[in-house]
């Protein structure tokens, strides 16, 4: 009978019994109003209901449907037992750890998730809005990286860079970089800084080559650590 239960809000809606009118009520009078009838099937049935499975199913679907030409899910919350993976996601499974072969005097690394997900370009979301102070931006050999889910999807040379007076912060002129910097995954660096990473800050660090990195801004130890 659960398949039937926003139906009956529907109708209770309808006959003024139900005061309250959430979203997925109110698309299904409106389909009602249009004269046509909602699809309805039960996609699952039998399954264990002293199991968690019935939430990986309901979690899944609700995941899905943003996908599908039918748009996002009304659902007031997700599914409680969310494990989906999106192509970035997948990517990220796959990356080696950041390690690399040579020496880099000081790099940048961008969280740019959010700008990413508001459909800027990667450079874009990389080279600003960032506040920088003097002595970091007079770092020679600067390279800055833009991470997605902990994963570098660009890398770029810091040419020069710009101060925005109405939002206090700088951006870089930069170039962009193919080298073996990117596409690695970059959680080995951000767990020794993970707070103020969470806190939407940026680091910078050194490699020396072998093995190792420490930390030029976002940790105040600046010992080496080891990257393996």
């Amino acid at each position: 009978n659960r398949v039937f239960a926003h139906f009956i809000d529907a109708e209770n809606y309808l006959n003024g019994d139900l005061e309250n009118i959430s979203s997925k009520v109110l698309r299904i009078i409106d389909i009602w109003m249009n004269e046509e009838d909602v699809k309805w099937a039960i996609v699952a049935c039998k399954v264990n209901e002293n199991s968690n499975t019935l939430d990986l199913i309901e979690s899944a679907l609700i995941d899905l449907l943003p996908l599908t030409q039918n748009g996002p899910a009304l659902n007031a919350i997700k599914g409680h037992h969310s494990t989906f993976l999106n192509k970035e996601a997948v990517i990220a499974l796959g990356a080696e750890n950041i390690n690399p072969n040579q020496s880099y005097e000081s790099v940048f690394i961008f969280p740019i998730q959010n700008s990413v997900d508001e459909a800027q370009t990667i450079y874009e979301a990389t080279r600003k809005y960032w506040y920088v102070k003097e002595s970091n931006q007079n770092l020679q050999n600067s390279l800055a990286i833009g991470l997605t889910n902990n994963i570098s999807k660009g890398v770029y040379s810091i040419n020069s860079w710009n101060f925005y007076q109405s939002k206090n912060k700088h951006s870089f002129e930069g170039e962009e970089v193919s080298n073996e910097l990117l596409n690695k995954n970059w959680l080995n660096i951000i767990n020794k800084s993970k707070g103020y990473w969470q806190r939407g800050n940026y680091l910078i660090v050194e490699f020396n080559g072998s093995g190792q990195f420490r930390f030029l801004r976002g940790n105040p130890d600046k010992s080496w650590y080891d990257l393996v």
